[in-house]
């Protein structure tokens, strides 16, 4: 994960939670938003994504 994006604001836009339930990723920079290619990788290696864009 690209740790410039990193935020560590509480209503983060796009988060990426491991399965455990960490925080790996969070952002409210859609250029730090994973493509829908990595997303979908992520989701099968077992982690959680919550999007909150509109």
């Amino acid at each position: 994960m690209n740790s410039c994006c990193r935020s560590d604001l509480p209503a983060a836009l796009f988060m990426v939670l491991a399965k455990d339930g960490r925080v790996m990723m969070q952002t409210n920079d859609p250029a730090c938003i994973p493509s829908p290619e990595d997303q979908k990788a992520m989701k099968a290696a077992g982690y959680k994504i919550k999007d909150k864009r509109t």
